[in-house]
């Protein structure tokens, strides 16, 4: 006869720079807020931040070279909060952590003009 109520609030903001020379940057922030319970005390709060930038060469800016640095502040957390009539669980597991990823992006679109987003 335990009634146990708690919230998730999840956050998000995504922006992109145009730059002179073909160059791009930008970037998304998440805030992922997780309430404190009687049985589970712990922060599990985290900010995600991941940037970019990218330059576009080769006709009609049909390809680019994207370096993409993820979680910058370090703080993904696999998390996870179940509640059901008989038991409460909280897990926590591992993610992958701060990297950095070079990727090349070429356009194949046939009429030689970049896809609109």
């Amino acid at each position: 006869d335990i009634t146990t109520n708690y919230w998730i609030q999840v956050h998000e903001f995504d922006y992109g720079i145009f730059l002179p020379w073909k160059l791009e940057t930008g970037g998304e922030v998440s805030f992922n807020l997780r309430q404190k319970t009687s049985v589970f005390e712990d922060n599990n709060n985290a900010i995600l931040v991941n940037l970019w930038l990218e330059r576009k060469f080769l006709k009609n800016d049909a390809a680019k070279f994207r370096l993409y640095a993820f979680d910058i502040l370090n703080q993904n957390i696999g998390f996870s909060r179940n509640i059901s009539t008989n038991y409460i669980s909280e897990k926590t597991y591992n993610t992958y952590n701060q990297y950095v990823m070079l990727s090349f992006i070429w356009n194949f679109n046939k009429n030689g003009k970049p896809m609109e987003y």
